[in-house]
């Protein structure tokens, strides 16, 4: 992350996407963020995805197709402690089964903060996607974004906080 960026983006940015200046758009500020925190920020388009990316971080042999049977899936769920994908986004998400069956309505956002501590955003797809249409709620959302990237917290102070 480059830091000294982000710091002075967020020191920058009025606490309203209304009081941006005259031609800044709600999705310039989006990909400046998104310039600015580089690798502490990422989007997953498909929120199932999110599990499989965290296991090959983590060093685990997950397939292109993780339900293929081959691989390390039950090692890693075993490692966590979760019997199933969807207990595993309950245990780190508090996401109930029915959030995740409908986690196709939805994009999830991890960001990592300075004490490498990451922190995963349920955004509406709509709100991604047509930006310019839901302006108020992806400011917001960024604004939060950056501010907890600049951050120190850690799962003491949250406990859906987790570290990879």
């Amino acid at each position: 992350m480059r830091a000294a960026l982000a710091q002075r983006i967020l020191s920058l940015l009025p606490q309203s996407q209304n009081e941006l200046p005259q031609g800044v758009t709600v999705s310039a500020v989006f990909k400046l963020v998104q310039e600015a925190l580089g690798d502490n920020l990422k989007i997953f388009a498909d929120g199932r995805m999110l599990i499989w990316d965290i296991a090959r971080h983590d060093g685990y042999n997950i397939p292109a197709y993780p339900m293929a049977g081959c691989g390390d899936i039950k090692e890693f769920l075993a490692d966590e402690g979760a019997r199933n994908v969807p207990d595993w986004y309950k245990k780190h998400l508090g996401m109930n089964r029915e959030a995740y069956d409908s986690m196709y309505l939805f994009e999830l956002v991890m960001v990592r903060n300075l004490a490498f501590w990451r922190k995963v955003y349920e955004v509406p797809s709509a709100v991604m996607h047509d930006r310019e249409d839901h302006v108020d709620a992806l400011y917001g959302l960024i604004y939060t974004w950056l501010d907890f990237a600049l951050g120190q917290q850690t799962g003491l102070d949250d406990p859906r906080l987790f570290k990879r």
